[in-house]
Order: C-alpha cells, then sequence, then structure tokens
C-alpha cells in the first residue's frame, strides 16, 4: 500500500546520483520544499536547498533531529 501522492511530479525521492540531480533540477524553479525525515541525509537535502534559497520545511517523527541515531550511538 503506497502513500498517496508519492507518485506525482513534484515528489522526490533521494535513493541515487540521478535521484540528487533531479533534486537539484527541480530546486532551480523551486520557491518551498518539504523535506521528510531528520536523519543526517535528510538535513543534507534541506541545507542544499537553502543553499540555493528555497524555504525548506523538515517533518520527522522525533522531537528533535537525528533524534533515532542519538538514540542508537548510546
Amino acid at each position: 500500500m503506497g502513500i498517496p501522492g508519492a507518485g506525482l511530479s513534484h515528489v522526490h525521492y533521494l535513493r541515487s546520483l540521478a535521484d540528487s540531480h533531479s533534486i537539484v533540477q527541480a530546486a532551480e524553479h523551486a520557491k518551498n520544499a518539504v523535506v521528510i525525515g531528520a536523519s543526517f541525509i535528510g538535513l543534507e537535502v534541506a541545507a542544499s536547498l537553502r543553499a540555493r534559497n528555497v524555504h525548506v520545511d523538515v517533518v520527522a517523527p522525533g522531537r528533535i533531529p537525528m533524534e533515532r541515531g542519538a538514540r542508537l550511538a548510546r
């Protein structure tokens, strides 16, 4: 069972180098973006988009960024 809207043209996944190029290309015309996930990679994507003057909201289940990784490191 998929997530409604996950296949829309403005939804991007980051799983490969080609995906990263697609995100960079889409960011050229974007004003806003939502990054789902506050892992290291998600936050790097958010930072990259901010560097391109895109307003970014990060959505994640944890209370703090990289919370899951912090718990695993303990």
